[in-house]
C-alpha cells in the first residue's frame, strides 16, 4: 500500500508542479536589478527582467566558498505537504549562466575558504569580510553601484 501511496502523491506533485512551476525559454536579454545587500554578509536579494518581462520573485544571492556569487531560485516548501522543496521557476542553461555571469560582474570575488596561498591565512565562513576582500577599490566600487536604486545590468543573449 506504501508505493501506492508514493505513486499517488508523486503523480500529485508532478501535476501540481506542472500547473505552478513558471518554464521560461531563453530570452534575447536579461537585465538583474533591484539589488538589496547585506553587506557583511555579502548576500542578498535582486529581480530579473528576461526581455520585457519583470519577474516578480525575487533571487537570493551568496558568496560561495570559492568566493565567487551565486545564485538561487525562489523556493516552494512542502507543497501538498510533501516534505520537499521545488524551484518555483526553470530557466534554460543559457539563462542561468547569463545570470550568473551577470551577477559575478557586479559582485567581486572574495578570497575562497581555506588556506590563501598569498595570505597564509585560514578563511573561513567566519572570517569577517573585510579580510576576505582581494581588490578593495573593485569592492568599494561594487558597492557603490549596488546601492543606486537604479543599478542594474543587462546581459545580451542573443
Amino acid at each position: 500500500m506504501q508505493q501506492n501511496d508514493n505513486k499517488v502523491s508523486q503523480q500529485s506533485i508532478s501535476a501540481w508542479s506542472d500547473l505552478n512551476v513558471q518554464t521560461f525559454t531563453t530570452p534575447e536579454q536579461l537585465t538583474l536589478f533591484n539589488f538589496v545587500v547585506d553587506w557583511p554578509k555579502i548576500s542578498g536579494t535582486f529581480q530579473i527582467k528576461l526581455d520585457a518581462f519583470a519577474l516578480a520573485e525575487s533571487f537570493s544571492f551568496a558568496i560561495d566558498q570559492s568566493g565567487k556569487a551565486n545564485f538561487y531560485l525562489p523556493m516552494f516548501h512542502s507543497p501538498l505537504g510533501v516534505p520537499a522543496s521545488y524551484a518555483s521557476v526553470k530557466f534554460t542553461d543559457e539563462t542561468s549562466c547569463a545570470i550568473l555571469k551577470g551577477l559575478r560582474s557586479v559582485l567581486p570575488r572574495l578570497r575562497g575558504l581555506g588556506v590563501d596561498s598569498v595570505t597564509g591565512l585560514e578563511i573561513t565562513y567566519s572570517t569577517p569580510i573585510h579580510d576576505r576582500i582581494i581588490d578593495k577599490d573593485v569592492f568599494d566600487a561594487a558597492k557603490l553601484n549596488l546601492s543606486r536604486s537604479d543599478f542594474n545590468v543587462t546581459i545580451q543573449l542573443s
